[in-house]
């Protein structure tokens, strides 16, 4: 016997908590554990920051970036789709997805911008 558990929310265990839950009941007729906290820390190394720049210290003496105008405009990618960098001001802000998400764009080094969250 199996189950299936949907959701369309993020990736934290709590459907496999629930399916856990589920199976424990059929195999021992009671839930014989709380499956959550047992679960979740599997799915949480989804959210450690990721990329080039994670970890690393920002350079003490950065090369200087171009203008922010420069950078400006519409960029493909085939995983993410198409990103658009906004120049405001001084700063810059990409934004994604089909209801855009902002998120400003840090000054790195050159012309390396680091994105957090």
């Amino acid at each position: 016997m199996s189950a299936v558990v949907l959701t369309n929310g993020v990736p934290v265990g709590a459907a496999e908590a629930v399916a856990a839950s589920f199976m424990d009941i059929l195999q021992n007729g009671q839930v014989t554990r709380d499956w959550y906290p047992y679960i979740k820390p599997r799915f949480m190394v989804y959210y450690k920051p990721v990329g080039d720049l994670a970890g690393k210290d920002k350079p003490t003496n950065p090369a200087k970036a171009r203008s922010p105008s420069f950078y400006a405009g519409q960029y493909t990618s085939h995983y993410f789709g198409t990103a658009t960098v906004l120049a405001d001001g001084e700063k810059l802000v990409l934004e994604l997805g089909p209801k855009p998400l902002q998120f400003t764009l840090e000054h790195w080094d050159g012309d390396t911008y680091a994105l957090s969250r």
